[in-house]
C-alpha cells in the first residue's frame, strides 16, 4: 500500500527512517548504565523493528499475512498509541543520559579550573 501511494522513493524513505530509529534506540541501549534502561530500550527496539520487518515481509510476500501493522503508519489506534508511548519512553531515557553526561562534563570542567591564589 505504501509503495503504491508513495512509490519507490517513499518506500525507501520509510525504510530508512525505520533504520534510523533502530540505530538511535541501539545507541540509547548501548550507552545505558542502568540495566532497566538497557533491557527496556532493547526490548522496545526489538519489538518495533521486528513488527516493521514482519509487516514489510508480509506485504512483499515473503511471509504469510497475519495482520501485523506497520508501526506509526498502518491504521489502528491502539497499535499507534503503544508505539508512540514506547518511543517516548526511549526518548526519556536518551534525555536522561544526555543530562547526566552534561552534568558530569560540567563537574569535570569545574574541577579542572585552576584555583585562584590570593
Amino acid at each position: 500500500m505504501l509503495g503504491e501511494e508513495l512509490g519507490l522513493v517513499g518506500a525507501l524513505l520509510v525504510l530508512g527512517l525505520f533504520i534510523a530509529l533502530g540505530i538511535g534506540m541501539f545507541r540509547v541501549a548501548y550507552n545505558a548504565t542502568d540495566s532497566f534502561v538497557l533491557i527496556s530500550s532493547g526490548a522496545i527496539m526489538t519489538w518495533l523493528l521486528s513488527q516493521a520487518f514482519m509487516n514489510i515481509a508480509m506485504v512483499t510476500g515473503l511471509l504469510p499475512i497475519i495482520g501485523v501493522p506497520l508501526p506509526f503508519i498502518s491504521a489502528g489506534g491502539s497499535a499507534l498509541l503503544m508505539s508512540i508511548l514506547a518511543v517516548g519512553l526511549v526518548l526519556s531515557f536518551a534525555h536522561d543520559q544526555a543530562q547526566k553526561r552534561d552534568d558530569i562534563s560540567s563537574t569535570l570542567q569545574d574541577r579542572s579550573d585552576p584555583v585562584p591564589t590570593s
